[in-house]
């Protein structure tokens, strides 16, 4: 079942040190292929990705985050977010979802993961 990683929300003290690159066993490749094509319908969705994220007793052991960067100043698309998922995803399967803007600072982090889902948009 997708959460987003808000509805629990999760204070990390400064200084604290975040492991954060591609996982080692990731996701199905074609569970990937159908959260991407599912999140490149949604029009206020910038990009996405899904790093191996770590962090000593908060997020441990390890687990795979969906980061979604969405339209500054537009309504959330958390709904149709976890709708996507829930569809790709086994019923007994779990995935946290954390929402960033294109001016957050992870965003650099997340992105050096190497981690982009394909949105299987067509360009213009």
């Amino acid at each position: 079942m997708a959460q987003k990683a808000s509805d629990q929300v999760m204070k990390i003290p400064a200084g604290t040190t975040v492991y954060m690159g591609r996982p080692a066993k990731p996701i199905p490749k074609q569970i990937l292929n159908a959260i991407g094509a599912g999140l490149g319908e949604i029009p206020d969705i910038l990009e996405a990705h899904l790093p191996m994220v770590y962090i000593k007793g908060m997020i441990d052991p390890p687990s795979q985050i969906l980061f979604v960067v969405v339209q500054e100043g537009r309504p959330s698309p958390q709904a149709k977010i976890e709708e996507v998922v829930r569809q790709a995803l086994a019923a007994n399967s779990y995935l946290d979802i954390m929402e960033l803007h294109a001016a957050s600072p992870q965003l650099r982090t997340i992105r050096a993961s190497g981690t982009q889902l394909h949105l299987n948009r067509k360009l213009n």
